[in-house]
């Protein structure tokens, strides 16, 4: 992207970013250099999560050695504007809410539960678990080590835990 073009959506994350202070002993934001879009990276789990924010979705995929072998996250929205204000149009026509900016309605979609995921499921996890067979694979976050159905592989996700 060329210097000088509008990048709305970065605007938006890192202004709400700013706002959530229990997030930034979690993760930290960069902005994308040549995109409207936000990396982050997680400081938990050595490299084994990451972001990707942008104006249709925000995604965060558990990694192992350096593949991606699930999306933890993952939420899209597909923006529209009407008589009633923006809305997202994969909600129910019959269930939208219209919100009075792009912004509002990214936050709605896209930020709230991202902060949700990361304070309810992200944080309460010791461990990513790394499962796979037959040519799939997936991971999943963990409360504790020891675990019903053990995984193939994990990453411990402790480092920080003392200060959030």
């Amino acid at each position: 992207m060329a210097a000088g073009h509008d990048r709305p959506f970065t605007r938006a994350f890192a202004a709400w970013f700013a706002t959530v202070a229990d997030l930034h002993s979690v993760m930290v934001i960069e902005p994308c250099v040549d995109r409207d879009a936000v990396d982050i990276k997680f400081l938990t789990g050595g490299g084994a999560l990451q972001g990707y924010a942008h104006a249709a979705g925000i995604s965060i995929s558990a990694l192992w050695e350096g593949e991606c072998w699930d999306f933890l996250h993952d939420r899209d929205v597909v923006a529209d504007v009407g008589p009633g204000g923006w809305f997202c149009t994969l909600c129910p026509a019959d269930d939208r809410s219209h919100f009075p900016s792009i912004k509002a309605l990214w936050v709605d979609h896209l930020f709230r539960p991202l902060q949700d995921w990361i304070t309810i499921q992200l944080i309460s996890a010791k461990v990513i678990g790394f499962y796979g067979g037959d040519g799939i694979t997936w991971a999943k976050l963990l409360a504790d080590d020891q675990v019903y159905d053990p995984p193939d592989n994990s990453v411990h996700l402790a480092q920080s835990k003392a200060s959030l």
